[in-house]
């Protein structure tokens, strides 16, 4: 029972890491659907933004055309038709500015939407190296504690044993270096 406790101590830490990780990732990963839906949004106001500023310079040019009617202004020509024209013009940059705006922003979101499932994917990566790292040096650290007292023993320093270039390798029997039993 003693031996399974330092066993158990280290896949408890592993899991903490693991559940750790996956947790920052998905909160990565729904903070990057959430910016992604701004973006997506963002475009649909400001095509929602341009209707309006359609509709507003739509009316704007029907009050300006009845205006000059009324007050006697020969309709279709001359300055009267180059205020209409002039005016037509400055709608139809506002929407184009009101466009660009909104596509830029759109663009900007997305950008860090795409940035934040790279990291995303980056801390489960790191996550399971780190995972990976704490449980070989868990083992290498219970593996060290009995093989230190046979290295005293038997003087050598290293607890891997020497295998020359094409010799094959045989698995030694008897105990773990691990500290989990026999070998068989």
């Amino acid at each position: 029972m003693g031996a399974a406790l330092p066993i158990i101590a280290i896949g408890a830490m592993a899991a903490g890491q693991l559940y750790s990780g996956i947790s920052q990732a998905s909160q990565l990963n729904s903070n990057a659907n959430a910016t992604r839906e701004n973006a997506r949004r963002t475009e649909l106001q400001g095509a929602l933004d341009e209707l309006q500023v359609a509709r507003e310079a739509r009316a704007a040019q029907g009050e300006a055309i009845a205006m000059q009617g009324a007050s006697g202004i020969e309709l279709g020509t001359g300055s009267a038709l180059e205020m209409l024209r002039q005016n037509a013009i400055n709608a139809e940059y506002d929407k184009l500015n009101i466009r660009n705006r909104a596509a830029g922003e759109a663009s900007n979101l997305r950008r860090q939407a795409k940035q934040m499932k790279q990291q995303a994917t980056g801390t489960l990566i790191s996550t399971g190296l780190s995972v990976g790292s704490s449980i070989l040096m868990g083992a290498s650290s219970l593996g060290g504690s009995s093989a230190g007292g046979a290295a005293g023993a038997g003087g050598s320093a290293s607890a891997a044993p020497s295998i020359a270039y094409g010799s094959s390798y045989r698995m030694p029997t008897g105990t773990s270096p691990f500290g989990m039993g026999t070998l068989r």
